[in-house]
C-alpha cells in the first residue's frame, strides 16, 4: 500500500463578530479635577472595533480597494455589523496614526540610501489639487501629499549632503539638493533633451 499526499487549505467559518463589554475603573482626583481611566490590552483606547475588524476594514478598502459602500455591505453580509461610514473612516485614521512611526522609519531609510529618486504629481485631495510626492529606492517607496509643490516639504524629509544622491527632474524645488542625477525618462519624454 502506498500514500498519496494531498494539501488542502481551508479558513475558519465567518463567525460573527464578538463584542466584549470594558468595565473600566474611573478616578477623578479631588483636587485637580484630572480623570484617569485604568487601561486594558484587548481594549483599544478609541474607538469601537478591536484590531482584527480594523485590520480587516484596512484589507478591504486599502489593499481590496472595496469602496466605502462595498466595504459596508461586505461586513454586513458576513458580519451582520452595519457601522456608520462616519465610524469607519474614523478607524480607518485610527489604522494610519497607529502605524504612522512605522511608516515615517520608512522615509528615514530611503533618506539614509545612497541613491534615492523622487517625483511628484497632482493629487485630488477632497476635490482640491495637491501635490503627491513620491521617494523611492529599489526595495522602499514613501508617499505624502502637501498642499501645494514646494521645495520646503522636500527639504523636512531629505537631507541635501554631499554623498547622497537624488534622481529626479529639472524642476526648481530639487535645486537645493546638492548631488542629482537627472531623471531619464523625464528627460526623453518630457524635455526632450536627449
Amino acid at each position: 500500500m502506498d500514500y498519496v499526499e494531498r494539501i488542502v487549505g481551508d479558513i475558519e467559518p465567518v463567525s460573527p463578530v464578538k463584542w466584549k463589554r470594558f468595565l473600566l475603573a474611573k478616578y477623578i482626583d479631588p483636587a485637580t479635577g484630572d480623570e484617569v481611566i485604568a487601561s486594558h490590552p484587548d481594549c483599544p483606547k478609541e474607538g469601537s472595533f478591536g484590531p482584527h475588524l480594523r485590520s480587516l476594514i484596512a484589507i478591504l478598502r486599502e489593499k481590496a480597494r472595496l469602496s466605502e459602500g462595498q466595504t459596508l455591505d461586505f461586513l454586513s453580509s458576513l458580519y451582520q455589523i452595519d457601522p456608520a461610514p462616519a465610524t469607519m473612516e474614523a478607524e480607518l485614521k485610527r489604522i494610519a496614526d497607529i502605524l504612522k512611526p512605522q511608516y515615517d522609519c520608512l522615509g528615514r531609510v530611503i533618506n539614509d540610501a545612497k541613491v534615492k529618486h523622487s517625483d511628484e504629481t497632482g493629487q485630488s485631495v477632497n476635490g482640491e489639487n495637491w501635490c503627491l510626492y513620491c521617494f523611492s529606492t529599489k526595495k522602499h517607496a514613501f508617499f505624502f501629499a502637501e498642499q501645494k509643490k514646494r521645495a520646503e516639504h522636500i527639504k523636512k524629509r531629505l537631507d541635501g549632503d554631499w554623498i547622497k544622491v537624488l534622481t529626479c527632474d529639472g524642476h526648481s524645488i530639487y535645486s537645493w539638493y546638492y548631488l542629482k542625477q537627472r531623471c531619464w525618462s523625464h528627460g526623453t519624454r518630457k524635455d526632450g533633451w536627449l
